[in-house]
Formats: C-alpha cells, sequence, structure tokens
C-alpha cells in the first residue's frame, strides 16, 4: 500500500536505518507515511476492508504518536510509566529507561535512578542488550573480564519462557501431559509458531537466569535509538554518568 501511494504522489522511498529515520514506517498495525501521502493511505485501507483508528491518528499539527511514543514537531515527549517494581528485571528496565529520558530530553533523574540502583544488584551490561538484563552503561564506567579473543565476558539475565516440547509420540507441556494431535501440530508447523521440536506458551509471570554473556564489542556507537529518538551516543553516556554517579 505505501508503495502505490508513494508512486502516485512521486514520493521517494527512504528506508529507516540506524542513522536516519527515513520517511515510512510498519509495525503490526502501525502505520507511518509522508503527510501528503495520508489521505491515499486512508482510501486504501478502507477499499481492502480495514478501520482506522481516528481517536490514534494525526495528520494535521505538530503531534504524532506511533509504537508507544509521543512525538511533538518530531521530539519524543513521552515520560517515563512505572508500573511495576516488584522485580529485579522490572528495576533494571525502568533505570534504563529513565537514563535514555535523560538522555533525550537533558532532564537529570539523580534521586530516582539512585534509588532504584541500590535497590537491586549491580549488573553492567552493554548498552545494547535488552532492558531488563541489567544495568546498561558505558565501558568507563566497568572493567569486565575479556576472553582469549578480546571479547568481553559479563553476565546478564535472561528470560526463560514456558516451553512445550514435541517427543516422538508424547507432547510434554510445563504443567502437564497433553494428548498427541498430529493434525494440530501441522496446523502450529504451517503458522511456524513451532521452532527445535518446541512450542512457546504464552504466560503472565516470566522467570529469569543469570547466564553469562560474550560481547565483541561494548560501547557500540549506534546514532539512533528506535523509540528515543536521535542523538549522538555520547549524550548517553553522559547521561548515565549523571544519573548514577554525578
Amino acid at each position: 500500500m505505501i508503495d502505490a501511494c508513494y508512486r502516485a504522489r512521486s514520493l521517494k522511498k527512504e528506508r529507516p536505518d540506524t542513522c536516519a529515520p527515513g520517511n515510512y514506517g510498519v509495525f503490526g498495525d502501525d502505520i507511518i507515511v509522508q503527510t501528503s501521502s495520508a489521505s491515499d493511505m486512508f482510501r486504501l485501507l478502507r477499499l481492502s476492508g480495514f478501520t482506522v483508528n481516528q481517536s490514534k491518528t494525526f495528520v494535521k499539527g505538530p503531534f504524532r504518536e506511533s509504537c508507544g511514543a509521543d512525538f511533538h514537531e518530531g521530539v519524543n515527549i513521552r515520560g517515563v510509566y512505572l508500573k511495576n517494581l516488584d522485580t529485579a528485571p522490572l528495576r533494571y528496565a525502568a533505570i534504563n529507561q529513565l537514563n535514555l529520558f535523560s538522555t533525550r530530553t537533558g532532564i537529570p533523574t539523580k534521586a530516582l535512578s539512585r534509588l532504584l540502583t541500590q535497590s537491586v544488584k549491580w549488573r553492567a551490561v552493554p548498552r545494547w542488550e535488552n532492558d531488563d538484563a541489567g544495568i546498561k552503561v558505558p565501558l568507563s564506567l566497568v572493567h569486565p573480564k575479556t576472553d582469549k579473543n578480546g571479547s568481553f565476558i559479563y553476565k546478564g539475565l535472561v528470560p526463560i519462557g514456558l516451553r512445550i516440547r514435541i517427543g516422538t509420540k508424547e507432547i510434554f507441556s510445563p504443567r502437564r501431559k497433553l494428548i498427541y494431535n498430529a493434525s494440530g501440530l501441522l496446523i502450529a508447523y504451517l503458522a511456524g509458531t513451532i521452532q527445535s521440536c518446541e512450542i512457546g506458551v504464552r504466560h503472565d509471570s516470566v522467570s529469569y537466569r543469570q547466564r553469562l554473556r560474550v560481547a565483541p564489542s561494548w560501547d557500540s556507537t549506534p546514532c539512533s535509538h528506535p523509540l528515543e529518538g536521535w542523538f549522538n551516543w555520547q549524550r548517553w553516556e553522559t547521561a548515565v554518568w549523571f544519573n548514577l554517579l554525578g
């Protein structure tokens, strides 16, 4: 649909990458296009049987919303929402999100960041790790061990999901033994939900294990974060230093 809309308006598609936002984007039911193509996109969606959510669709004015972020004239103005801090992984994620908030806004969060840091084990991980793996810090804040190849070794938390294991004649779930259903397995296989003879199980609670991890480089230098905006990585390093130690 985006191809058709852009061709109709003689617009060239610019693919998003790590250092440039591009001029279009699709993630699930979120669609981003140039304002001049918005009316064409609405029409194509209606012709295809889709309904546009007008309450979350913004075409006029300086405000835009997409993929969990709020933008005013291209600047992400959304705050950090801490709904649950019951577990260490959730607190790690909160610390990392607060540091990113300070990076893009210049607003320090020293008191809260330090309070959360004192409530968990100090677990330093590289910037590109998952938010719940540990506290993302620059290399200047840590002295990790290295292996014989010069790669950095660190310990991070990894979520352990519940899995249904498929045997030759039986199916084993985390809670009980299931009935073997060849037709059901075929449907699951065609849907792409079977990987390495296992099916993932949806569940509310997530368990974590500490794993030894290896990083060829610690301070990666991408110039962007997909939701927090387009900034030089050194701004993030300064924000982390100030929030945790400043």
